[in-house]
């Protein structure tokens, strides 16, 4: 496969939860959420930064349905609170370039090994959510290049030095 470079921007709503300290388990006031969105609160510091939206019941956008979040609110200091919610999608949209599902990619924001699900008109789902590196407008995807084949009988040698080669991995993995 060629190396594939493009834009795109990722896909963000939002949304209100009722959330209560320490308690990973939030109520779903509005919004459309999805396991692995990730999600940070549009004021305060009561979201933790890389949180994620771990399981959904009984699903992710109905009101009074809850989701358990990776990690435990931070506030409010006493209480239940409803925090006004910015969600990252695992979707680009406006994607130019040419992209195929199974394609790994990298970008500001696009954590490792953050792979292409599906491929839509101008759209890509991934399997991973932007990090916190990302914030606003579109950013670059890139496909890093692959490696040169390998022969079937390569030697031991040949085929650490191709996995050395690969920037997924450092030397000796």
């Amino acid at each position: 496969r060629k190396v594939g470079t493009g834009n795109g921007t990722p896909v963000t709503g939002s949304g209100l939860l009722r959330i209560e300290k320490g308690n990973t388990t939030a109520t779903i006031l509005s919004g459309s959420y999805e396991v692995g969105a990730r999600v940070i609160a549009t004021s305060g510091t009561n979201i933790a930064a890389e949180t994620t939206v771990v399981s959904c019941a009984p699903n992710c956008t109905t009101s009074g349905s809850t989701v358990v979040l990776s990690k435990a609110p931070l506030g409010p200091s006493t209480g239940i609170a409803n925090q006004a919610v910015k969600i990252f999608t695992k979707k680009f949209s406006s994607v130019t370039g040419s992209f195929e599902v199974g394609d790994v990619l990298a970008g500001t924001g696009v954590p490792a090994g953050t792979v292409v699900t599906e491929v839509g008109a101008s759209t890509l789902t991934t399997s991973q959510a932007t990090t916190s590196a990302y914030s606003s407008g579109p950013i670059t995807l890139t496909v890093p290049r692959p490696t040169a084949p390998i022969p079937f009988d390569a030697s031991a040698e040949a085929v650490q030095g191709a996995l050395d080669a690969m920037p997924a991995f450092a030397p000796g993995e």
